[in-house]
């Protein structure tokens, strides 16, 4: 199990322990004169006006982006988890700004498809089959029911699958050559990746990136708002954890990580459809390591360097590519 299985793992799991804390605390917490409510945050039945909807999204982005920036890339916070960190050098401030409004692009189409999707939820009937629906499905209530903290982790659980599912093959398209070179390569830029990365992308990759939630109710019955709307919120949260440039031990770097720097190698937010497919870069180590075959790593670099507009050479004289 890679150390991004678990972060991942532990993602969902603290997500899963503040919602379920905040099914029993439905009126919120008051927490330093703020009232912490993050049920009526992610759990909402109804529409809700699209003002709120942009700056909810704005606020979660900033909230823990810049909270996670500042604690591990900013001294004298940073000092203290040097040891963790992957690369041990840090990105370029202008690099870091340039990901900054990328990102913030990035949350302004987020909002924009969310605004959409609360517009289709809101027509009487409305225009998505799923939410015209009235009784429970699988046990997760649609609409005009007391939704269950159960309800909630079954609908997690399905939501994490599909966002899976579709992030790892969108990035795949995005490796394919005509889409990296105009797309893509903007997200690589950030080669040692920091949590402002998570979110830059070209904007049509943003958009890409995104549409797993509106196609959710297209595509399945069991998609009322307040599932889909977890699904905005996660979409903004989980590229953070594999962008973070961090590992907690020295062995297994974070599976995200290893992307920025192999390329074709660990395409999905989790390790399931790299595993599946034959893209985990911790199965080729062990093929590698056992037949002393790396001739598939140097082609890949030469891939990666002429796609980026780079070349590689082969230094003969010291045996050394370079």
């Amino acid at each position: 199990l890679t150390s991004h299985g678990i972060m991942g793992a532990l993602t969902f799991g603290v997500l899963a322990l503040v919602i379920g804390i905040g099914y029993n605390y439905q009126n919120g917490l008051e927490l330093l004169g703020f009232n912490f409510n993050p049920w009526g945050f992610f759990i909402k039945q109804h529409p809700v006006p699209e003002l709120e909807i942009v700056f909810e999204n704005f606020a979660l982005w900033l909230t823990f982006y810049l909270a996670a920036y500042i604690i591990l890339y900013i001294d004298p916070i940073r000092a203290f988890f040097k040891t963790w960190k992957v690369n041990p050098s840090y990105p370029r401030k202008l690099l870091v700004a340039k990901e900054f409004f990328r990102s913030l692009r990035g949350i302004l189409i987020c909002s924009t498809f969310e605004v959409l999707v609360n517009w289709g939820y809101e027509q009487e009937p409305s225009v998505l089959p799923c939410y015209n629906l009235t009784e429970p499905i699988l046990g997760i209530a649609l609409r005009d029911f007391d939704i269950h903290i159960s309800h909630v982790l079954r609908a997690g659980l399905l939501v994490y699958l599909w966002g899976d599912f579709h992030f790892y093959w969108i990035h795949r398209w995005m490796h394919m050559p005509a889409m990296y070179r105009w797309a893509h390569k903007l997200h690589h830029e950030s080669n040692n990746p920091d949590p402002l990365s998570g979110l830059s992308m070209h904007w049509f990759e943003s958009s890409a990136h995104f549409s797993a939630a509106p196609m959710l109710p297209m595509l399945a019955t069991v998609a009322p708002l307040w599932v889909t709307r977890i699904l905005f919120k996660g979409l903004i949260l989980f590229p953070l954890e594999g962008h973070s440039g961090y590992s907690y031990d020295n062995y297994h770097s974070t599976f995200h990580f290893v992307h920025h720097s192999k390329f074709n190698w660990s395409y999905g937010s989790s390790p399931l459809w790299d595993h599946l497919m034959g893209t985990s870069y911790d199965q080729y180590l062990r093929k590698k390591q056992a037949t002393g075959d790396g001739r598939k790593e140097w082609e890949e670099a030469m891939q990666q360097a002429s796609l980026s507009g780079c070349k590689l050479i082969e230094d003969t004289a010291n045996k050394k590519k370079l």
